[in-house]
């Protein structure tokens, strides 16, 4: 036997589908007198059954067809289903696009995953900090919180976005885009080495201004899917969805997030730019977490 049919026999085995063409030899008969259905006509052509146009029987649900026309069913889109009742005939081979779906799938829900497990152990760890250590406290909030409670204070002051939502949470809001300093704790081990090439190619200079500048479009990228203005947002369903009456106030609240965050980064790669490259590979990991 090959590999192909081996891979066959087991895959049956555990999800009771034959392959298709397993089913085209096993599973379809030449019909009987006894097997009238649909009026002894054809579901998918109307046609009557001929000896040019011969019935065959499939299972598992018993439907007839023609023999011609069950071809052209079983070469569909959805020619695993049978056309009248819809039972399961087959496995379907995975196309390109179903293979990249079930990878971007795994991906995502693991990265999601890890972003997560470290977005608990972060408040675990400042729970334990302000604990200990409560002189700390305004310094613990904006290394994790960053600029998120001066740009709520802002959105309820300054502007009528909560008034206009009354059943927005403002306050949730702001404290998820936290979560962007585990995505970046996530992220930017796999930016900083994806640069490389730039190191060798153009220099120290280049290296940085690249990294900073696509340091800052995944971080807006993080930032617009978390508030639900990317669509479908892959973290909390988007924290906008279902609570505003008005778009331009989604649009809104995305951009101030994004102008404290975008103020977080420019500050931090002004920091990080008189370092050496080593220096500044290493710092990078090591300040996320003012972020």
């Amino acid at each position: 036997m090959s590999l192909i049919n081996i891979s066959n026999a087991v895959l049956e085995h555990f999800t009771g589908l034959p392959s298709k063409d397993s089913f085209l030899k096993k599973c379809v008969v030449p019909a009987k007198d006894d097997d009238k259905f649909n009026n002894n006509r054809c579901v998918r052509c109307w046609g009557e059954y001929t000896k040019d146009h011969p019935g065959v029987k499939i299972s598992p649900c018993g439907h007839v067809f023609g023999r011609d026309c069950l071809k052209d069913v079983v070469d569909g889109p959805t020619g695993d289903l049978c056309p009248y009742c819809r039972v399961k005939l087959f496995r379907r081979m995975p196309t390109t696009q179903d293979i990249l779906g079930v990878l971007i799938f795994v991906v995502l829900s693991a990265y999601c995953d890890m972003v997560l497990r470290l977005n608990m152990k972060m408040k675990a760890f400042v729970s334990i900090v302000l604990i200990e250590y409560p002189i700390l406290r305004p310094i613990v909030f904006f290394a994790f919180g960053g600029l998120a409670l001066p740009a709520e204070q802002f959105v309820r002051n300054y502007t009528g976005v909560c008034a206009r939502n009354p059943a927005f949470n403002v306050r949730k809001f702001f404290g998820s885009t936290t979560l962007l300093t585990v995505l970046l704790m996530v992220g930017v081990p796999f930016i900083a080495p994806a640069f490389l090439p730039v190191y060798f190619l153009f220099g120290t200079k280049a290296f940085k201004a690249s990294w900073a500048v696509a340091n800052l479009a995944y971080i807006m990228a993080s930032q617009a899917a978390i508030s639900g203005y990317l669509a479908p947002a892959p973290v909390a369903e988007g924290l906008l969805a279902g609570g505003f009456n008005d778009e331009s106030d989604c649009v809104l609240l995305t951009i101030i997030a994004g102008i404290a965050i975008i103020f977080q980064q420019l500050c931090i790669s002004a920091l990080l730019w008189p370092a050496s490259t080593l220096g500044f590979a290493w710092t990078v990991l090591a300040s996320i977490m003012w972020r």
